[in-house]
């Protein structure tokens, strides 16, 4: 067994494989790293386990700094999870233990993510804040999507469209159309204490994802309210981000985003819906889990002694917690200026 490497020139062929394996999610897809690569200038640094000349398991990766300039190998950075794609148990460890061999023989940091294959009942015993992914299989048929939700879920969702909320979806963004979006999500983040990604890398995720990604906008009085940004495969589809403005919560402009979401999604022909990450138990996993999403446990690792060990979750520092409350009371203007030149080198 030996170690393939792949970058842009030979991406094709790992795509072929993510392509025809069932567990591949829209981030396995090359579009996420290329998208990295043109917006934040890291480097791909996919890999694959080669099998008497066959490529029998493959993991994408992004070669990137952090804010101390270390270098440091993450699968996958900016998203909840990358992780091997393998046809056999075997073949998934024996990449990764190669993988690990090469990083420590580079002297890097390694960030691990990978999933659950399976979403867990709430009858398991979950931990309170554990990091899960919200997922949720939905029906073939829109109208009866929305028969099957609870009566308190549809009422909300018409209480948007009864306020005056509108919604719409946009392939293939333009630069207005993306302002749009940009300008809601960078609130958002500043309001959260968060670094916001740069304009350049949506526009390059939706460059780099073509056909598998769009836009969702809602608006009420000739003002966009919020924005959600979706990717997909075949069969699978994820919304890695969400955002509408606390000053029109009022008027549940995030009902009507997540619902038109997930009603384009069903007109894609697409069941398979990824609601994303949330501590469990907490603000948004409940948010989630009103709309029949279940938990799915991730799992990360990183490199400690040259061996991966389980990431520990841990409680909010006090710095991290100082540092939020500073970025929360910048001005708009400048947490967006500040803010991607921060972003791209914060893995999360």
């Amino acid at each position: 067994m030996t170690l393939r490497h792949f970058n842009i020139s030979n991406i094709s062929e790992y795509q072929s494989f993510v392509d025809q394996n069932s567990d591949s999610t829209p981030y396995h897809a090359s579009a996420w790293g290329i998208a990295v690569e043109k917006s934040y200038g890291f480097a791909i640094r996919y890999f694959g386990l080669m099998q008497s000349d066959e490529l029998v398991a493959v993991m994408p990766a992004i070669l990137m700094k952090t804010l101390k300039g270390k270098h440091l190998l993450c699968s996958l950075p900016y998203c909840d999870m990358g992780g091997i794609l393998a046809d056999t148990e075997t073949d998934s460890s024996a990449l990764k233990k190669l993988v690990t061999d090469y990083v420590v023989s580079q002297g890097w940091a390694f960030e691990f993510r990978d999933s659950a294959k399976q979403a867990s009942s709430d009858a398991q015993e979950i931990a309170d804040g554990t990091k899960v992914r919200m997922v949720y299989e939905l029906l073939n048929d829109v109208d009866e999507q929305m028969a099957s939700f609870k009566p308190k879920l549809r009422s909300q969702i018409k209480k948007a469209v009864k306020n005056g909320v509108t919604s719409r979806i946009v392939t293939k963004p333009n630069s207005e159309q993306l302002d749009l979006f940009y300008e809601v999500f960078a609130i958002n983040m500043r309001d959260l204490g968060s670094p916001v990604h740069s304009k350049a890398w949506f526009k390059e995720i939706f460059s780099a994802y073509g056909n598998n990604a769009f836009l969702v906008l809602v608006e009420y009085e000739d003002m966009c309210v919020g924005g959600g940004v979706v990717i997909h495969t075949n069969d699978k589809a994820v919304i890695p981000w969400a955002s509408t403005l606390r000053d029109a919560n009022k008027l549940a402009p995030n009902m009507l985003l997540y619902w038109e979401v997930l009603s384009e999604v069903i007109r894609r022909n697409i069941n398979n819906f990824d609601f994303g990450r949330s501590g469990y138990n907490e603000g948004t996993y409940r948010f989630k889990k009103q709309w029949g999403a279940i938990p799915c446990p991730l799992q990360w690792e990183v490199l400690e002694n040259k061996q991966l060990v389980n990431e520990v979750y841990c409680e909010k520092s006090t710095f991290r917690a100082g540092v939020e409350s500073t970025w929360q009371k910048l001005p708009i203007g400048l947490s967006t200026l500040l803010g991607p030149k921060i972003r791209k080198y914060i893995s999360l």
